[in-house]
């Protein structure tokens, strides 16, 4: 079943959430290279979006899908390279 626009308009929003999760959770280092990649995804899916705002109702459903794929490689990029810390490094002795 394919999604509608509003579904994939829901979908980058979750999508938009969890990476903002993985940014803010403080047990997580990331890699600079990792987030180089992710934060030029990023930028490529906000003005993936905002043509999508400027066109208006001609937008196709795969103009949807072009920035949420963006939004789950910057995603995969970040839960992929991430370090946790370790509780040993934090525990008391």
């Amino acid at each position: 079943m394919e999604l509608t626009k509003q579904e994939r308009l829901n979908r980058i929003v979750d999508l938009a959430d969890s990476i903002l999760e993985q940014l803010v959770e403080d047990r997580t280092e990331f890699r600079a290279k990792d987030l180089k990649q992710a934060a030029e995804l990023l930028a490529r899916c906000v003005k993936e979006i905002a043509k999508l705002q400027s066109h208006g109702t001609g937008n196709t459903l795969y103009e949807y899908e072009a920035a949420i794929n963006k939004l789950r490689v910057s995603y995969n990029i970040l839960f992929l390279g991430k370090e946790k810390k370790t509780m040993a490094n934090e525990s008391v002795s």
